[in-house]
């Protein structure tokens, strides 16, 4: 997994394998992932490349008044061009088959062929009715209403074909996926966000100008049995049909990095996966590691690392099954140690031998075990919220605060996610909903907000259970004597957990302990002196 640089754009890009060249579109507004499973089998004889499109997963947009097909596949073909690819074959699934079709037009006699997996095309009398349908951004709505909308359009596309005619003449004759697989297509969207609309009007525009009949002459095509999804060998024979495409190596591909002065994001290799990364590597001083807290993303430690840019290299990391990054974490029964070992592998890949680092909840916990793990490699710790329960309190967190957000088939897991996430902003714990559990001040409640983090717990699913886990049940007070380099202990004023700053300042008396400022931006005043070893103060 990597990111190429188009232009000022950035595009997420799967690639391995050896042997001819074959690129796979996806689904729109889906992403790569879901062609994953696909890749791996068709790598163990082809070099496969597999780009999100642009607006969808991670790669970025395409300018204003680029938004048509024929502008996606000159975005595949400048990936192709990057990675020195002469001759190709092309898979395409369901509505991404104009793409692919784009793109063979483009190519020339560099395309050795298509193949389209459970071909899905719009004809001129629906095209406009299908860009209507698909106008809806699902912007979020306080109650989270947009969330309910958005699962009934993904089973409403796995029923008819196009969806926005619920006839029994555009019935589609499948099994419904289960509730996992219709989950993974909702996250898709969610991915998408508004530029979900921008790539199916793309689709809708160019059906305008094309022939149906005539858009799969000389297309390979596969298709379902008895509803099942087609299996890799089917494709995978499909395409040994073709010829013609260059054999290419990539095996060990790695995409390069630029040398952007701000965050440049990329994947960290570990052991059995990736970890997404933002890195800002151009300061001179000694690099900083930020850990995000239990469900959530190295989005969420941007406010607080950022001021300490340009003259500290940053490294925020995607926690293992957190954001962007793989679930390489090899145990059902993760602990902080479990995360620090990973933690230690990415830092490994970096060439990072001596950091300091910000933890914020459960990554402070994660940073103290990679000291333990491995003494001197981390030379200040922040633990920033700060956590230690008395086992009654951590056996009520335990089993009350993660309830199971597995998929279900009406899509009610995510309404419980949003009222989760809606619930922290107002009550500690969340489920704690008497006159003691109000949070007191000015609540978080934008809707943009809660629905970011809706996302990032979705993502996570119930691994998020494991990680919060992991937090309640570490023994802070028995383990902080045991350090043996500065560490800060810190919280802002309105954090509920802020009286838990004087139980751990009692049990590590060796720490300094700081009241934050209530800006995360503010945050880096107290950081900074402390790294250079000159913060000084009394308890709060």
């Amino acid at each position: 997994r990597g990111y190429l640089r188009i232009g000022e754009r950035r595009v997420h890009v799967l690639a391995g394998g050896r042997g001819p060249v074959v690129v796979l579109i996806h689904w729109l507004p889906q992403c790569a992932l879901e062609l994953r499973a696909l890749g791996d089998s068709l790598a163990q004889r082809h070099a496969v490349i597999v780009p999100d499109l642009a607006g969808c997963g991670l790669s970025d947009p395409l300018p204003e008044r680029a938004d048509e097909v024929a502008d996606l596949s000159a975005d595949v073909a400048a990936v192709l061009d990057r990675l020195g690819v002469g001759h190709c074959a092309l898979h395409a699934r369901g509505n991404a088959a104009p793409v692919a079709l784009a793109l063979r037009d483009r190519l020339g006699a560099r395309a050795a062929g298509v193949v389209v997996e459970e071909p899905k095309l719009l004809d001129r009398a629906h095209a406009a009715g299908y860009a209507r349908f698909s106008a809806d951004e699902f912007a979020p709505e306080p109650s989270g209403a947009h969330l309910v909308r958005l699962w009934d359009r993904v089973r409403t596309d796995c029923q008819f074909w196009p969806p926005h005619l619920a006839r029994a003449a555009q019935r589609l004759h499948q099994d419904m996926p289960d509730a996992t697989g219709l989950n993974e297509r909702a996250l898709g969207w969610l991915r998408a966000g508004r530029n979900a609309r921008g790539v199916l009007a793309a689709v809708a525009r160019q059906a305008e100008r094309a022939e149906t009949a005539r858009a799969l002459e000389g297309v390979r095509t596969v298709h379902a049995h008895a509803g099942a999804p087609p299996a890799a060998a089917a494709v995978a024979a499909a395409l040994g049909e073709l010829s013609g495409a260059d054999t290419l190596d990539l095996r060990d591909w790695q995409a390069p990095r630029d040398g952007s002065d701000g965050f440049v994001r990329t994947f960290v290799p570990v052991e059995g996966g990736y970890l997404h990364a933002r890195l800002s590597l151009a300061g001179k001083g000694r690099p900083v590691v930020a850990l995000h807290d239990p469900a959530g993303t190295s989005e969420l430690v941007l406010p607080f690392s950022s001021p300490l840019l340009p003259d500290r290299p940053i490294v925020a990391l995607d926690l293992p099954g957190n954001g962007e990054s793989d679930n390489t974490l090899g145990t059902d029964e993760p602990t902080s140690a479990t995360y620090a070992e990973v933690v230690a592998q990415a830092l490994d890949a970096l060439g990072l031998d001596e950091v300091d680092l910000i933890g914020r909840y459960s990554g402070g916990p994660i940073g103290m075990e990679l000291e333990f793990r491995s003494p001197g490699r981390i030379r200040h710790l922040v633990q920033a919220g700060i956590t230690t329960y008395e086992p009654d309190e951590a056996r009520r967190l335990l089993e009350r605060y993660t309830p199971s957000i597995a998929p279900v088939e009406d899509g009610s897991h995510l309404l419980r996610a949003w009222h989760i996430m809606k619930s922290q902003a107002l009550y500690w714990p969340w489920f704690d909903q008497s006159r003691e559990g109000i949070i007191r001040g000015e609540p978080q409640l934008d809707p943009t907000l809660i629905h970011r983090r809706v996302v990032d717990l979705l993502t996570c699913g119930d691994l998020y259970r494991k990680a919060y886990a992991a937090l309640w049940t570490y023994p802070l007070a028995e383990k902080l004597p045991r350090l043996r380099i500065p560490t800060l202990l810190c919280a802002p004023a309105w954090d509920p957990l802020y009286p838990h700053l004087g139980k751990a300042a009692a049990a590590g008396p060796q720490c300094q302990v700081a009241t934050l400022p209530d800006r995360f931006q503010d945050w880096h005043r107290c950081f900074v002196p402390f790294f250079e070893d000159r913060l000084a103060g009394p308890a709060p």
